[in-house]
């Protein structure tokens, strides 16, 4: 499903990440160490075809990674395009799939509200109760809200998905499912380096350790545009 309509989110393009400093502003990006006779550093930004080869080692600096798409190393990556990409070919929004159990799509939605970190923030108790016949109660608290689901059956499962199918039917939840973005796994096949890339980078002395870093900070970058945009994960929340 596709996200909500992008006219309609919030972006702020100065706080899309394309500088040196990581969107807390508390720690630079990387920087990547040019071997000797390969690149000027940041402040020669003269075209290379007038750079001398018999240029001091003095003058090679680390490179950080708006450096590197500066030279031609890396392409050039926008990261607001990317989300934009993702939205139109409708990577963001999640609906309930009604062919799941509500159990199954509880633990989905979960899976990409919390980025698929893989642990569950929420609380599922069932219990029985002193019926004839026997009667079981569920209840269900999430991080999203205060709301404890209640869900009664005649089975511990039964009564789990009926406390389930009440979280979904809560108003304020399903205002969120337009609001998730993409999943990273959906990022990263957009931020992963091309062959000439990986090429350039090993031929300029980039490690593969660096090279896995920068497709990192590729999928925070867009990821921090999504947050600008308006989309909602646990932590965007302070729900995590």
């Amino acid at each position: 499903m596709a996200g909500a309509d992008p006219s309609s989110l919030r972006y702020t393009a100065s706080k899309c990440p394309r500088s040196h400093q990581r969107a807390s502003g508390s720690e630079p990006y990387p920087t990547y160490s040019s071997p000797s006779g390969s690149l000027p550093c940041k402040a020669e930004k003269t075209p290379p075809s007038t750079q001398s080869t018999a240029v001091s080692n003095s003058q090679f600096q680390d490179l950080a990674i708006e450096d590197m798409e500066h030279w031609g190393i890396l392409r050039r990556f926008d990261p607001r395009q990317i989300a934009m990409d993702l939205i139109s070919e409708g990577k963001t929004g999640w609906e309930p799939d009604d062919s799941k159990p509500s159990t199954e799509n509880l633990s989905n939605f979960f899976l990409r509200y919390t980025l698929g970190r893989g642990d569950q923030p929420l609380t599922m108790q069932a219990k029985g109760l002193e019926t004839w016949p026997q009667t079981y109660e569920a209840t269900l608290v999430t991080c999203l809200s205060a709301e404890v689901y209640v869900g009664r059956g005649l089975s511990e499962m039964h009564a789990k998905r009926m406390a389930a199918a009440q979280f979904f039917r809560d108003e304020e939840v399903r205002k969120v499912f337009p609001l998730l973005p993409a999943t990273q796994a959906h990022i990263r096949s957009k931020a992963v380096l091309y062959t000439e890339e990986k090429r350039e980078c090993k031929a300029h002395g980039v490690s593969p350790d660096a090279m896995r870093d920068i497709v990192a900070r590729r999928i925070a970058d867009v990821l921090e545009c999504f947050h600008d945009m308006g989309y909602r994960t646990d932590i965007w929340d302070g729900n995590c």
